[in-house]
């Protein structure tokens, strides 16, 4: 119970900090989005984006939480479980250009941060779910 608790702590906060930033938050916004070598961002997130992955994580969330909410066996959430777990597992992977462990592109402000948090954030939530399913 104490892993699907710190889940969804994560889950929400990270989904907190994106509607942060769909409603005109600006303190880490751009150092969040990969960037070229010369510092060109790759994307500008708008507020549609930032609500969807707000929506993700709170759905994440609620796949966490489907088992005490509904009292019968839902076959399908050991399914979601594993593709939770998939997922952060890609995070952590990454593209092979400019997001996870095996990024050519290292030192750009989101290289840094990609580094020193979040993929260690993602091997977390990546673990914890294992443990939990």
């Amino acid at each position: 119970m104490l892993i699907t608790y710190t889940l969804s702590f994560i889950f929400l906060c990270i989904a907190g900090i994106h509607l942060y930033w769909a409603f005109g938050g600006q303190f880490g916004k751009m150092a969040s989005v990969p960037s070229t070598v010369s510092g060109e961002p790759l994307f500008i997130p708008g507020p549609l984006p930032c609500i969807l992955v707000a929506l993700a994580f709170f759905a994440f969330t609620l796949v966490l939480h489907l088992p005490e909410i509904f009292i019968y066996n839902l076959d399908l959430l050991p399914i979601a479980s594993w593709i939770l777990v998939a997922i952060f597992a890609f995070r952590i992977i990454g593209d092979f250009n400019y997001i996870g462990l095996f990024k050519k592109v290292k030192q750009t402000d989101f290289a840094i941060l990609d580094n020193r948090f979040i993929i260690p954030l993602c091997l977390l939530i990546t673990v914890l779910l294992i443990i939990r399913n």
